[in-house]
């Protein structure tokens, strides 16, 4: 079985050919389609549905080559040949959709049967639109599609195909499964269940954690925007917050959440201090956010100062300086200086070097 794909403007013809009496046309499969109406009443249905794309249906005809026409319609009772034959266009189609055109059964389409010449062959016409919700056929590569998926149903029913065709879909199906093994070896949890779902439940936890995060800053930003400095703390105890102080963190709120009593502190919780109303302007409380920021930045300065000490005392050890003498003379004494007053870096690296003193 041959699968040829053609575009079409003309919806009316598209259906007019399919269900050519003359050509022994008869509707085989349809999908929003009303068999009661003539094909030109059902062009206009499809008309209506349509959204006017340049592409307004694609017709695919599926070809038998005569050695299998043959067996179809010499050893099978009519009967069984009708459900072989449905059997075959099912799978095309369920083809198609597995390899990307995933929409198609939202589409209307109809499936005709000619049996007009020596090779049974089917007409395939489908709506280049949804049906439900007006969107577009997702025919993204639907000739390569419809060319490997005649070829893969030709292999699974035992038809004849084209051979070109059946190479490169065999190539494709390994490439497919080297593909998926590689993954499996590169993520073996997905092997076991329980750490699939450990996994899982990790990520539902740091969601419902955001979620907590964000409700209560809403909370405490609506309060706060209604509250002056007065009653800003017992609008948080009214509301079911109770406000705290959480060390170097500053003001903070404990509450009930998820069965849990949990803390979490403003700055947490990225709450815009400029709405939290304080208690005194001009004299702040002292575990305020403002006077968390002082004391860290008292804490990075006395760092530096603390450093210095230890450098001093070790640059006396090290020239034998009890102190005495100004910063120039030390360093005259270390040969530092050059005649002309500029530092001499050679003997100053050559000093640290000897002594044992980097910085």
């Amino acid at each position: 079985m041959i699968a040829n794909v053609q575009m079409s403007s003309d919806i009316a013809h598209s259906l007019t050919y399919g269900q050519d009496r003359c050509k022994g046309g008869e509707v085989f499969m349809g999908n929003y389609l009303d068999l009661t109406k003539a094909p030109r009443e059902q062009a206009k249905d499809w008309e209506a549905m349509s959204n006017g794309y340049s592409v307004k249906c694609i017709n695919i005809v599926l070809s038998f080559s005569s050695g299998d026409t043959r067996i179809l319609r010499e050893k099978m009772a009519m009967a069984d040949r009708v459900g072989v034959e449905k059997g075959i266009v099912k799978a095309f189609l369920d083809e198609l959709v597995a390899r990307g055109n995933d929409n198609l059964y939202e589409c209307p389409f109809v499936v005709a049967h000619h049996g007009n010449t020596d090779n049974e062959h089917f007409h395939v016409t489908i709506l280049t639109t949804t049906a439900t919700d007006g969107r577009r056929f997702n025919d993204r590569f639907i000739k390569k599609n419809a060319c490997r998926a005649a070829a893969k149903v030709s292999e699974m029913y035992g038809l004849e195909c084209a051979k070109k065709a059946l190479e490169r879909e065999k190539a494709h199906q390994v490439h497919v499964s080297k593909v998926k093994g590689e993954r499996r070896r590169s993520r073996p949890y997905e092997d076991n269940p329980e750490k699939v779902a450990s996994r899982m439940e990790r990520a539902k936890a740091v969601e419902r954690a955001k979620m907590r995060k964000a409700e209560l800053k809403y909370r405490v930003e609506a309060i706060a925007r209604r509250s002056s400095a007065g009653d800003f703390k017992v609008n948080l105890i009214r509301d079911g917050l109770s406000p705290i102080i959480m060390g170097g963190k500053g003001m903070g709120v404990c509450a009930f959440l998820d069965g849990k009593e949990r803390s979490y502190s403003f700055l947490d919780l990225g709450i815009d201090m400029e709405l939290v109303p304080m208690a005194k302007p001009d004299s702040p409380h002292p575990n305020s956010h403002n006077d968390v920021i002082r004391q860290r930045s008292k804490r990075n300065t006395a760092k530096p100062a603390a450093h210095a000490g230890k450098r001093n005392s070790l640059h006396k050890t090290v020239t034998g300086d009890a102190g005495g003498g100004s910063p120039s003379d030390r360093v005259s004494q270390r040969g530092d200086v050059n005649p002309d007053g500029s530092l001499n870096h050679g003997s100053d690296e050559e000093w640290r070097r000897r002594g044992g003193y980097s910085y």
